[in-house]
């Protein structure tokens, strides 16, 4: 594994640093998961360098090969978005 950059994460290639970053969407909607969308952009204006990796996970889908999906992104951080019901 290359040496991490300076912030303790991501990898150094020469003078830059490439943080590889999977955000996951538990459930596959009908629409796009606008907040994970909203945040790869953020992430992609403001961390230069920055490899984002969006994997729907689809409920019912066999656990270990959803979480092979997520681990074969090699990632440095992993995202998941969550949903909650209010009364």
């Amino acid at each position: 594994m290359p040496p991490m950059g300076k912030n303790g994460f991501g990898r150094r290639y020469g003078s830059m640093t490439c943080m590889k970053i999977t955000l996951v969407n538990p459930r596959k909607e009908i629409y796009p998961p606008l907040g994970l969308c909203y945040l790869s952009s953020y992430l992609k204006k403001h961390f230069n360098g920055a490899e984002i990796v969006l994997i729907e996970f689809l409920i019912g889908e066999d656990r270990k090969r959803g979480i092979r999906r997520i681990l074969d992104t090699d990632p440095d951080i992993v995202g998941f978005t969550t949903y909650s019901v209010g009364y």
